[in-house]
Order: structure tokens, then sequence, then C-alpha cells
């Protein structure tokens, strides 16, 4: 084999070796810290405090005529929070707990959550404190569902570092606050806090990672110091993961451009 062809091996293998260095960092920096779609029809690595659930059809359903708590241990205080919440054809009152301290018995306190608001034509984000003798609750913002809230919606739930938190539901930004209250969490928690008034909730899909998977707003939502709510002015981000595609692309061209200037010198 001549000089030229094993020059040009070693170019095309240099850049699929640049290609898959690139794929390796953009995996480092979307970090998947847990997921479940119930899809093994099982819920082992969840524990049911309170009532009972099932997932024999792929999904994580209350089964009980009473309240239910169900958790699963989650450390996650910064990063994206994805799941989603079938409220059934009669909209139940249900808590989803992405951010929890602590649980005492079956009471879920200190916590960000989202849950069904008192109308039950849409949702509202809450901050939970415990004062040692009570729960103390402030609403950080509210969204009502253009569709109805019975049925499926799907979940995507940002935090950084500052505490600026936002909350799309169904593509939508919805919710939105700043507010650094709680900074650990022991727990993600599916609660029911009132028996289903027929076919009970259920939860799919969730996914948790300790990075910010989708481009937050360029402007800061309100401060929980103050009424918090979805502001026309801001900048609603986008929908796309955060990784490393565009970087994968400069090593591509990068690594292209050597070859090519590799086979122009030869010729």
């Amino acid at each position: 084999m001549n000089r030229k062809k094993l020059t040009i091996i070693y170019d095309v293998i240099l850049v699929l070796t640049l290609f898959v260095s690139a794929k390796g960092l953009s995996a480092y920096l979307t970090t998947t810290i847990w997921s479940d779609n119930f899809d093994d029809g099982n819920y082992d690595d969840w524990t049911v405090l309170a009532g009972s659930v099932s997932a024999s059809t792929n999904v994580l359903r209350v089964t009980s005529s009473g309240y239910a708590v169900i958790y699963r241990n989650s450390t996650t205080v910064t990063g994206t929070w994805r799941f989603d919440l079938d409220m059934t054809d009669n909209p139940d009152d249900v808590q989803i707990c992405f951010i929890t301290k602590n649980i005492d018995g079956i009471y879920v306190r200190d916590n960000y959550l989202v849950e069904n608001n008192a109308d039950d034509d849409g949702f509202r984000f809450v901050r939970w404190i415990w004062t040692g003798s009570s729960m103390s609750p402030l609403v950080l913002d509210e969204y009502d569902v253009p569709s109805g809230l019975a049925g499926w919606h799907h979940f995507d739930i940002t935090r950084d570092g500052s505490g600026r938190m936002f909350i799309y539901i169904n593509d939508t930004l919805a919710m939105q606050a700043i507010d650094t209250t709680h900074n650990a969490a022991s727990c993600f928690v599916f609660n029911i806090p009132i028996a289903p008034s027929g076919t009970g909730p259920a939860i799919d899909n969730v996914i948790i990672s300790n990075t910010v998977d989708i481009t937050q707003p360029t402007t800061d939502p309100t401060s929980s110091s103050s009424s918090s709510s979805s502001s026309s002015s801001t900048d609603p981000g986008t929908q796309e993961s955060t990784s490393a595609t565009p970087m994968i692309f400069s090593v591509l061209i990068i690594g292209m451009m050597t070859v090519i200037t590799g086979l122009k010198r030869k010729n």
C-alpha cells in the first residue's frame, strides 16, 4: 500500500475518532440520573407508603380508593424533570413533588410541587415549608390548560443553580419562578392527597437529569417574594436539549478540512 493511501486511511480514522469523542462528550454533558417508563410492568424502585398502585399497563397508576403516596429516592435539585401525567376523565387531586426534602410517615414536607388548581381547569406551582407545627404553602404560579385538565399532559421542569425554575406543560411555557428555599432533596413523590373519584391518575416516562436540558428563557421569572406569573415579555426559550451537537459538527468540519488539505497536498 502506497504512502498516499495510508495517509488517507489515517485521516479517515482521525475524523471518526474525533466524532466518537464528541459524541461521548455530548452524553457526558446531558446526564440522566434515573428514569422509568414502567414498560417492564413493575415499579420495583418505588416505595408505596399509602394506597395501592399497578404498573401492569406499563404506566404507574393509582388503583386504591383512598389517598396514595408513592416515592422514589432522588437527590436532584438542579437539572431537568420530565414526566407524563394522566389526570383521567375525572380530574383528581394530584401532586408531583419533584424536589422533596423529607417525608414524615405519609406526610410529604418541604418541597416544590405541581398540582391541579382549585378550579380543576389547570395546574399550579407550589412551594411547601414545614414550620415545625404546620405546613406553609406559597403558590408560585398558576396555569389554565386550554384543552382542559382531563387526560394526559407532558411536563418538562428545569431548575438552575440560581433557583430559576421553568415549567413547560405540553411544550408550552406555563409557569415560572425564582426560589432558593429548598436546596436539598431526598425523593420524587407521586402524591394523591384526596381519594380518586373514578379511575386513578397515572404517571409515566419519568426522566430525571442533573443538567438543564432545555434552553431557559433569557429573562428571569418573578421572584417568589412577590406574586409570580408568566410574562408575555419573557423569552420562552426553546424546547431543544442542551447538548454538544454544535461541537460535534465543528469537530467533523475540522476533521474533513484536515482530510481535504491532506489530499490537496498529495495531488
